[in-house]
């Protein structure tokens, strides 16, 4: 995705920064590295250096003008360096780390993979000599020709030096590299843990020897010579701590670099170091006090135990000399800031430069650390050397607020600094500089300016985060200490919204009546950035009315001014009437509290239904169309009528659209014909309404929008965009109705719509014949903040093109690009709707602006800040028609009726968000959501979720243990009280419709919750079925202490609510813990890390072991005295994995078993009502042994295929097939395919999918699938196919790939190949026999004649791919 940093017209006048997006596009592959190359010429563009998965380099221009471009792209040049000999010894290596760097002046290009090897890159014009051709040679041709050259391609130059750093620079393990400013070559710096040449142990330390090695690391710098292959030493130093992790070239100074550490930040050149120590982890001695009072006295031992407690609470903290750095006896002492610099994120500040007069006296940075702390730090630089003492100061740091958790910062102008977020919403601030004295004065102000202008939109659309960014907005501040330079005032403009890596999810039912309409319960983000997200691709809505009124056809609200000027204008300003419209009349309802019937009282023309509705001259009059004419009203008295004879000039026809935007009135007649008419108001108030002299002819569809941005370069305030039967496009400028923009044949599809100048229209309409598509209907708007034009054409055979205008900057001319929706599957529908198909406007509901699409499947469209959002609305069934509704109790909300009869009054909840591809509702928590699941009885979710709380006191241990395991409790006993909070974890059970937490239980200090599951057990005592939350748990202490675990069963049952207000709910749903059971020591001991049932039996997973369990009640019958009580779980069988098992599935009596290191093993419950033929049968398991943490089963009807995700992220199939010999009597599994989903993945669940059809018939699948949730916030479906449709669409996948051009040059078949796998001799690795989505939905993005020559190609017509895919999209979605 591409954002542009624009400024926007806020209220009053003001002016705001906000993000736009230019572009999206699907990659053919995962990008692990993105770089800026500078252009080196004065007419070049920067460009984009992607470093893709399979150490692919791309280097693309964003040029939406190019002839060559695709999708607004256009690649330069590519270097593979997949077949290099290091990358095939770092494949299935951890140390496969790739770095990518580029000069700051564009020479050179170097990346850096398997941690030995480094591969450099020149640009095409990389020495000066080439500079000045390159320069001299466009500025001659633009001599020449008197006008702007385009831009030379910015790219690398072909090949490419791969060198041996080990063999050629004499080190290796390297970490990060940079490239040092100031030298007339590129300089390149490689920090790296070689080791020291003074220590006993070369090569990488870590903290468990750092008594024998732990200054292991050093930095080598070295001038790049392309061109002779030479490359000389610069600079050398070693002896640097062990947990150096980055190194940043100092900009303005050179020859000089930073290393950050996580205690120590370094300055170095050639000659000098100096550094500053930011925690007291950096010197000896305690680095933290412990708090001996707040913890019980060691008890039940003897008194050497008491004394081993003691003082291994003491020395907790305890930082001893021999593991200190050498770099701390000249560091700066800045240890009581106590900074954690590790994975921190660091960037140069450029807007202290004017207020330094351009100096490099002082460089000052930005460091976001881990924690989201946002630190400003001044680096001191002299006009000599800088000495290698303390004795001058040469760090400064001030705190300047909190943000996101980041994961990169970047500069994007003088005032601007992007600040990206994994975890929680990206930031764009602006950074300002104030003098010492108004620091303080000028932070609050600037703050509490920026968030009223933003506030605007992010209480609207930033929703369900408003916890995180009142924190945000309220955290970015100046610090108030006195000093003497100049402080740093931090606001932020602009949020991007990330729902962060989803931990867990759940599909759960959105419709009770409806068990196939399922929505996504998901844990998304961590610490402060936790939230629960119910994600559907389905529209959700709040229904605050519903009203039974047959046969609607239309439906729309309008206003009637009686107040003052001030509240005219304002959008607070309620509807006064709604007007609905059935197939022969017209009834209007009063929109006051309660709606109510006044079609008597009001002049409006009942006996005819409205074709359109509005206000006219600033909200004072109402305007109703109807077939025979035009009235306009004030109130409920009547006061202009224009009759159709006058539109129609005395022809014989009638109205069939209007369109109403004040102070116009475009209405189109039966014959093709667009007249015009314009409201204005005489001398005396009275209405004037005046008919337009000129028309246009053949126009089949309308829309109006107002030139709020000067588009096409037209001074009138409205544009009117018209199609005719042949899908031609024309502009037009009101009330002259002149062109300034016309195009030709819309309905293909076409990326870009250009003006065709050779065009020849008679009359405003293209004569030729009528094509077999046509636009039906169209939609324009402008954006209210960024003032793009958005044009959106639905076709007769139910397409959706949307497109943006865009301007060339080289030709300045004007040109629609079409946008590409990631929701496009939606738009699949059939050619035919038994309900018109109509584009309705919306405006602000609940602060989402966009339209809607009426028919048999509607779907509704949001378009803002450059993103267009497409989510399904058929909850309700075909809709006929919509319009926004504000009054006192639906607060910018709206109406839309129904075929079956129904009238909804709704509303979007706070809770809505509109930025990602699917539709979410986020309850920001601000902790962490581990796992969750739902009950489909109570429809209720269940979740396991960690907080901070204060510290609460341990159950000392007992004596007579171990001693290391004495210490370990005791020092981490130690280390909580000592931060004086811990994390706790519970069970909450949470509303699946308003996401409030109905109740918790907190689990034990130091217990930590694994799994968590809805499961049905049946009661031994009373044969009874139950539904039931099984939670594991575990209490881990160490590799000296045992592992202790626990099995929680809660039951979900409704409890009296205390003093419930009147009108209230006096019940509620809770929990009641009924069973638990330990588990402690080995073997069958430790965490619960999986729990399932089977049978009605309850089945969980407990390192090497699967342990069965039945379950005899909460009150297990009594047994005669001398006999053992009956246990509430009671073993009844068991499996051995091999080394750990991970997950498990269960459908009937058959069981899966996934091992973390050691495959699959499929394994059926033997139960023949005898406990001795109870057992757990091994059927067969995976020879090939991937590490498997994910299995699930896939049906289709009577089919079962096996699936698991091993730890890399790939999707592996198998059969279980006695009769094949290859499978040994059943004994191996056999693998089918092997797919990179490309992403590891959190959780693997149950779907069914969709019943073909909505006859009765067939209302049950007998497919199902799986929904697979990732780290990476993304979710994916899988499903299985038949024969016929899967040849076909494997056959249109293969031509997409090989046929259609690839930005950035990525392939998607080598993309989804298997990751670090290990193919077994004869075994079927391959991802042929799994579709990939990402590819197959690119099919809807070409042009009509593209998908004709596609399906020609693999043997087939476009009709038949479109039902086969419009099939596909019903099953998922």
């Amino acid at each position: 995705e591409l954002y542009q940093a624009l400024d926007c017209e806020g209220g009053g006048g003001r002016t705001q920064i906000k993000f736009r997006l230019l572009r999206s596009v699907q990659l053919g592959g995962l990008v692990n590295e993105i770089e800026t190359l500078p252009g080196r010429t004065t007419s070049q563009r920067d460009a984009l250096v992607l470093l893709s998965e399979s150490a692919q380099v791309s280097v693309i221009e964003y040029d939406p003008g190019a002839d060559n471009a695709v999708d607004g792209f256009r690649t330069t040049s590519l270097h593979s360096f997949a077949d290099h000999d290091a990358m095939t010894l770092a494949r299935n290596e951890s140390r496969a780390r790739r770095r990518l760097r580029c000069d700051p002046q564009g020479r050179l290009c170097a990346m850096l993979f398997y941690s030995d090897f480094l591969a450099l890159m020149p640009t095409r014009e990389h020495n000066l000599d080439e500079l000045f051709q390159a320069d001299m040679a466009e500025s001659a041709k633009a001599g020449e020709k008197n006008a702007q050259v385009p831009a030379a391609a910015n790219r690398l130059n072909r090949g490419g030096d791969v060198i041996s750093l080990l063999e050629v620079c004499k080190l290796s393990y390297v970490r990060d590299i940079c490239f040092l400013h100031g030298y007339n070559e590129p300089v390149l710096c490689l920090l790296h843990e070689s080791g020291s040449p003074q220590s006993a142990s070369r090569g990488p330390t870590w903290s468990g020897r750092l008594r024998d090695a732990k200054d292991t690391c050093g930095i080598k710098a070295f001038s790049i010579n392309t061109t002779h292959k030479r490359y000389p030493k610069l600079m050398e130093k070693s002896n640097l701590p062990y947990d150096a992790f980055a190194v940043k070239g100092v900009p303005g100074v050179g020859g000089k670099c930073l290393v950050l550490c996580s205690d120590y930040i370094l300055l170095l050149d050639h000659r000098t170091m100096s550094a500053v120590a930011v925690n007291r982890f950096a010197y000896p001695g305690f680095a933290c006090e412990i708090p001996m009072d707040k913890m019980d006295e060691p008890r039940g031992g003897d008194q050497q135990h008491s004394m081993n407690v003691l003082q291994a609470r003491k020395n907790a903290y305890l930082v001893i000399p021999e593991v200190v750095s050498e770099v701390s006896k000249i560091a700066q002492n800045e240890s009581a800031m106590m900074l954690d610099l590790n994975d921190c994120k660091l960037t140069w500040l450029e807007c202290f430069k004017q207020k330094e007069g351009g100096g490099f006296g002082r460089v000052h940075g930005l460091l976001s650390l881990k924690s989201g702390q946002l630190v400003h730090f001044t680096v001191r630089i002299d006009s000599g050397s800088v000495r290698t003492s303390t004795a001058s100061k040469v760090f400064e740091f001030k705190s300047c607020g909190s943000s996101s958790v980041p994961s990169c910062i970047s500069v994007l102008s003088d005032t601007l600094v992007f600040l990206g977020s994994r975890l929680g919403n990206s930031a764009l601030l602006r950074c300002r500089v104030t003098s010492s004295g108004s620091a303080k004065a000028s932070s609050k102000n600037l703050v509490e300016e920026e968030g009223s202008l933003a506030q605007e939109v992010m209480d609207k659309s930033a929703v369900g985060e408003g916890n995180e960014e009142d924190e945000l907005e309220k955290a970015l501040f100046t610090s108030e200490v006195a000093t003497d330079h100049d402080a740093l005032v931090l606001t932020v403009c602009d949020r991007l919204s990330n729902l962060g890596p989803i931990l867990d999810m759940a599909t759960m039912s959105t419709d009770s009546s409806k068990k196939e309409d399922v929505a996504v319960a998901a844990c998304v983000g961590h610490g402060k950035h936790g939230a629960i997200a119910i994600l559907s691709q389905t529209w959700r809505y709040d229904k605050l009315l519903q009203v039974d009124l047959n046969d609607i056809k239309f439906l729309q609200t309008v206003h009637s001014f009686k107040g003052d000027e001030k509240d005219r204008l304002s959008e607070e300003y309620f509807h006064a009437y709604l007007v609905l419209s059935t197939s022969d009349s017209t009834m209007v309802l009063e929109t006051k509290e309660e709606l109510e019937l006044i079609t008597e009282r009001m002049s409006f023309v009942t006996n005819f239904p409205t074709i359109c509705a509005g206000n006219l001259l600033r909200k004072t009059r109402i305007v109703q169309v109807y077939k025979e004419g035009v009235r306009v009203m004030r109130g409920s008295e009547v006061e202009k009528d224009v009759g159709c004879k006058d539109l129609c000039e005395g022809q014989q026809s009638e109205i069939v659209d209007a369109c109403v935007c004040d102070p116009y009135i475009l209405f189109l007649l039966g014959d093709g014909t667009l007249g015009l008419l314009e409201g204005s108001a005489d001398e005396k108030g009275r209405v004037v309404v005046n008919l337009g002299s000129e028309r246009r002819r053949n126009v089949t569809c309308m829309s109006v929008v107002e030139n709020r941005g000067g588009y096409f370069g037209a001074s009138e305030s409205h544009l009117a965009i018209l199609c005719d039967a042949s899908g031609g496009l024309e502009v037009i400028s009101l009330p002259r109705l002149s062109s300034v923009f016309r195009s030709s044949a819309v309905h293909e599809g076409f990326k870009r719509l250009e003006e065709a100048t050779s065009m020849k229209v008679e009359d405003g309409g293209d004569q030729r014949g009528e094509a077999s598509l046509c636009v039906a209907q169209i939609d324009c708007q402008a954006d209210r903040l960024t003032k793009e034009l958005w044009v959106s054409f639905l076709l007769s055979d139910g397409f959706l093109y949307v497109y943006r205008l865009d301007q060339c900057q080289r030709t300045r001319g004007f040109f629609f690009s079409r946008v590409n929706i990631l929701n496009e599957f939606l738009l699949v529908s059939e050619a035919s709707s038994r309900v018109q198909r109509k584009m309705v406007r919306l405006e602000n509901v609940n602060g989402h602006y966009g339209y809607f699409i009426t028919g048999d499947n509607p779907y509704v469209v949001f378009v803002g800040q450059g993103q267009v959002r497409v989510y399904s609305a058929s909850k309700d069934g075909p809709v006929t028609s919509i319009t926004g509704f504000h009054n006192v109790n639906c607060n910018h909300g709206f109406v839309f009726a129904t075929e079956n009869g129904q009238v909804n009054v709704c509303n979007l909840n706070a809770r809505f968000s509109s930025k990602f591809s699917w539709c979410a509702e986020v309850k920001h928590v601000g902790s962490t959501v581990h796992k969750i699941t739902y009950s489909a009885e109570t429809r209720v979710l269940a979740a396991l979720v960690s907080k901070v709380i204060p510290y609460r006191k341990r159950k000392p241990e007992e004596g007579g243990g171990d001693a290391h395991a004495t210490n370990v409790y005791a020092a981490q006993e130690a280390a909580v009280a000592a931060e004086a909070r811990e994390e706790s974890f519970e069970v909450q059970l949470i509303s699946a419709e308003t996401l409030e937490v109905l109740w918790s239980h907190a689990l034990a200090p130091a217990e930590i919750g694994l799994s968590i599951s809805s499961v049905y057990i049946k009661n031994q005592t009373d044969e009874s079925m139950s539904s039931i939350i099984a939670v594991g748990t575990a209490t881990p202490r160490g590799e000296d202490y045992p592992c202790r675990g626990n099995v929680y069963l809660f039951k979900i049952e409704k409890q009296d609510i205390p003093n419930a207000e009147l009108g209230q709910p006096r019940v509620k749903w809770g929990g009641s813990l009924v069973s638990t059971k330990d588990f402690r020591g080995a073997p069958g001991g430790g965490g619960v890390h999986v729990v399932s049932c089977l049978d009605g039996y309850l089945l969980v997973g407990i390192g090497i072991k699967v342990l069965l369990f039945k379950w005899n009640g909460e009150y297990p019958p009594a047994t005669p005295p001398g006999y053992p009580d009956i246990p509430q779980l009671e073993q009844c069988g068991f499996f051995d994995s091999t080394l750990f098992t991970s997950s498990l599935a269960t459908v009937k009596k058959f069981v899966l078993s996934g091992d973390s290191m050691r495959g699959i093993h499929f394994l059926r419950w033997l139960d023949q009502g005898n406990d001795s033929r109870k057992v757990l049968q091994l059927l067969s398991h995976d020879f090939s042994k991937p590490p498997i943490h994910h299995v699930q089963f896939l049906i289709d009807g009577s089919t079962l295929t096996i699936m698991g995700v091993d730890m890399f992220g790939n999707i592996r199939t198998y059969a279980f097939d006695p009769s094949d010999p290859d499978s040994f009597k059943g004994k191996k599994l056999l693998g089918r395919s092997v797919f990179y989903s490309g992403s590891r993945v959190s959780r693997v669940g149950r779907i069914t999918a969709k019943a073909p059809s909505d006859s009765p018939a067939a209302t049950v699948s007998h497919r199902i699938g799986v929904c697979l949730s990732t780290y990476d916030a993304s979710l994916g479906m899988l499903f299985p196919l038949d024969e016929t449709t899967f040849k076909r669409l494997q056959s249109l996948q293969n031509k997409l790939i090989t046929s259609v051009i690839q930005v950035a040059g990525l392939n998607p078949h080598k993309f989804r190949q298997a990751k670090y796998a290990d193919t077994a001799p004869g075994e079927a690795q391959g991802s042929e026999k799994i579709l990939d989505g990402s590819v197959v939905w690119k099919y809807l993005q070409l042009t009509t004649e593209e998908q004709n020559d596609m399906a020609r190609l693999i043997g087939s017509r476009r009709e038949t791919v479109l039902k086969n895919l419009r099939a596909l999209s019903r099953s998922m979605f």
